[in-house]
């Protein structure tokens, strides 16, 4: 089987696999969001292992993550402060951890990057959560898929355009790839997937038109700010989890990037009272 091909049935596997677990229940849903959050943590903080020469617990900021989605679990009723709890906990676990295995001259690094991986993909990426609603079915992710169309539309645009008008490289030093004229064609297939789907988002067209937009910059920015991440890392993909696409984070960049606008985005403008 071509890479294509590997790419095209690994994408048809992962939307229609996501949507049913999304739809399906609200604990199936948790369980997907929390798997892609824990599982990019740890591929961040593996990278970052890497780069630092100290490749130890990979593990723990995926776990940390994890442990801060239990909040979002349906029927929680864990300690209200449970956040900063599990906060204290894997910073006191990070620094246990450097200070008995990592040399003394990549100690601080590794600890800060590790605890920013925690709270990004934890706190900031956990605000997904925040863009689905307590029922099931599709009306009950209506802001995910919203989001995540945006996003996806705003990807695909921006690569066939780049491919056809691309001439003047938007970040040469982040990515050889993306071009001004190919965000250009990201914006323009997000505002038409907006438009598309704003009556089953609930929002007013240009609400919706608005969010298009802002998702179409989210989708650069994220690309990007994990496209440095790994520059930094002399890697070219976060992992080989997903066949034909790399890892979580390769895939799930943007959406992560762009959650808490999105969030925002719907608190403000959503006609259903959000």
């Amino acid at each position: 089987m071509s890479e294509l091909s590997v790419r095209i049935v690994s994408a048809i596997v992962l939307l229609i696999g996501g949507l049913a677990a999304l739809a399906l229940n609200l604990q199936s849903r948790w369980l997907l969001m929390t798997a892609v959050l824990s599982i990019g943590a740890w591929e961040l903080s593996r990278l970052a292992g890497r780069k630092l020469v100290s490749p130890y617990a990979p593990w723990l900021p995926g776990l940390a993550v994890a442990a801060l989605c239990l909040v979002q679990l349906p029927g929680w009723t864990g300690p209200m402060d449970w956040e900063w709890m599990v906060a204290v906990v894997a910073l006191s676990a990070l620094i246990a951890i450097a200070y008995a295995k990592i040399g003394i001259t990549v100690v601080a690094p590794w600890i800060a990057i590790n605890a920013f991986i925690i709270a990004y993909l934890g706190l900031w990426g956990g605000t997904l959560f925040d863009l689905t609603l307590p029922e099931t079915g599709m009306a009950g992710i209506a802001p995910f898929v919203f989001t995540l169309a945006c996003i996806a539309a705003a990807d695909s645009g921006a690569y066939f355009a780049g491919r056809a008008f691309g001439k003047r490289k938007l970040a040469p030093e982040l990515s050889s790839g993306k071009t001004r004229e190919g965000a250009v064609g990201g914006l323009v297939a997000s505002l038409l997937v907006a438009s598309v789907l704003s009556g089953y988002a609930h929002l007013s067209l240009p609400a919706a038109l608005l969010l298009g937009a802002v998702f179409a910059v989210a989708s650069v920015a994220g690309d990007l700010f994990i496209s440095a991440f790994k520059r930094w890392a002399l890697a070219k993909d976060t992992s080989h989890i997903i066949p034909g696409h790399g890892g979580v984070m390769d895939r799930f960049d943007a959406l992560v990037f762009a959650a808490p606008f999105a969030w925002l985005g719907f608190k403000l403008f959503a006609e259903n009272g959000f």
